[in-house]
């Protein structure tokens, strides 16, 4: 009896077909169906089958079938057809046979087999079945010293069926992870979340985690010296140069006693082409003429 199917191969089939028409295509599967089920097509019925005569059909598409005069086939679906009817018959033996057949065991790869007939000694054809029965007296001894093996463990243990101690309950019980919590000076709460607004802005991904996210506010309370209105600064100078990330002040806007009496000494130069008076008084200068 035939199968009522067969097995398409999608990836060769589309490269078979790849010069192929999609009429053509059509054409091939209508004559490939037609050949699994009735055999081999004869010539003069391709025309009311298809409605092409052999002679009209591409060179292509010819060269899908053999040419046996009279009739036409697909060489691999007959392949496949003998693929199939081989693995069918198999089937049927086994099933006759009660099954898949079962595996012979060499008597020289078996140890210690006990005998299941008196004296008798168990043939080299010995089946599985045979010797999983003549192993099963050592089986359940082996089984009886495993459970005395976990007798003894549980008595080391405090014993079976005895309760727990509390301090065992809480060891055995899992501890919660703790959460981490971003740690932040209030002052700089606000520096923070704008920061972190202007990141977005930039279209940067958001911190890992606490962990990390912490470790870059600790690098921004370094650089503004725990102190907000430098932390500001700081800030400011990364939006207005649209900057990656956070960096020191630059020298000239961080305040400085060294520039500051700079400032004083210029300052008192400058009055010194003047006529009057002068005197600084908290950085500004006053001068008096006379």
């Amino acid at each position: 009896m035939t199968a009522p199917a067969f097995q398409l191969y999608a990836q060769d089939f589309l490269t078979g077909c790849i010069f192929l028409t999609n009429e053509e295509v059509g054409i091939y599967i209508r004559i490939l169906t037609k050949q699994w089920t009735d055999g081999k097509i004869p010539k003069k019925r391709l025309g009311f089958l298809v409605g092409f005569e052999w002679d009209t059909f591409s060179e292509e598409l010819k060269e899908k079938f053999i040419d046996e005069g009279g009739f036409i086939y697909n060489k691999r679906l007959e392949n496949e057809r003998e693929k199939h009817t081989n693995f069918h018959k198999k089937q049927v033996e086994n099933g006759k046979k009660g099954g898949r057949p079962r595996k012979n065991i060499p008597l020289e790869n078996v140890d210690n087999i006990a005998d299941l007939e008196g004296d008798k000694k168990p043939t080299k054809t010995q089946t599985e079945t045979q010797i999983k029965a003549q192993k099963s007296s050592s089986i359940y001894e082996d089984e009886d010293e495993i459970e005395i093996e976990e007798e003894i463990e549980k008595e080391k243990k405090g014993g079976m069926g005895e309760k727990k101690t509390e301090e065992q309950n809480q060891e055995e019980t899992p501890k919660p992870k703790k959460e981490m919590v971003l740690i932040i000076p209030e002052d700089f709460e606000e520096l923070w979340d704008e920061w972190k607004e202007y990141r977005k802005a930039k279209k940067k991904k958001p911190y890992a985690g606490i962990k990390w996210e912490q470790n870059a506010l600790n690098r921004f309370l370094e650089l503004s010296n725990d102190d907000p209105a430098l932390g500001r600064k700081v800030l400011d100078q990364t939006t207005s140069q649209n900057w990656e990330g956070l960096f020191k002040l630059r020298e000239n806007e961080q305040p400085n006693d060294h520039n500051t009496d700079h400032n004083i000494r210029r300052l008192r130069n400058d009055t010194s082409k003047v006529s009057g008076t002068s005197e600084i008084i908290s950085g500004a200068r006053y001068t008096e003429f006379t």
